[in-house]
């Protein structure tokens, strides 16, 4: 008993198990063939009607969702189409407005009744106008010079 004692349990059950198989062989040998424990479920009852009644319902699914996908394809088509024939008439019509000539008369009558309601939006509009003509002359003397350098390097 001293040296079961000293064995780790591990061992002790491996050893057991080993006593043990060489029994359990004999009784299998001795004993009819099991039947299988588990099932496919290709084997499962009604599983055969099931799988005949796909074949035929199979295609016309897979063709009914194709049609389905290509109604929708089209529909988004359409919209974008109408959509975008309704967004260039807005534009065209939207562009038109903003460059008649009744619409820059009230913008300039409205301008001159918030400039005298406010002289600082004024002076903000000038300057404006002042930098931007100093960014066009600037930018028109860079080319000029570009365009001589350009001669000159020839």
């Amino acid at each position: 008993t001293d040296e079961r004692e000293n064995i780790p349990l591990w061992q002790r059950i491996i050893a057991e198990n080993k006593k043990r198989s060489p029994g359990k062989s004999r009784l299998a040998q001795k004993r009819p063939a099991q039947e299988v424990l588990f099932f496919e479920p290709v084997d499962a009852p009604g599983m055969s009607d099931l799988l005949k009644k796909q074949k035929t319902f199979g295609p016309k699914l897979r063709q009914m969702v194709e049609f389905r996908h290509r109604v929708k394809v089209a529909c988004y088509k359409y919209n974008d189409e109408f959509y975008s024939t309704c967004m260039r008439d807005f534009l065209r019509k939207t562009e038109r407005w903003e460059n008649s000539p009744k619409k820059t008369a009230r913008d300039l009558r409205n301008r001159e009744i918030f400039e005298r309601a406010f002289p600082e939006m004024k002076r903000t509009r000038e300057e404006k106008e002042r930098s931007c003509r100093n960014d066009r002359i600037s930018l028109r003397g860079q080319d000029n010079s570009d365009d001589q350098a350009g001669s000159s390097e020839k």
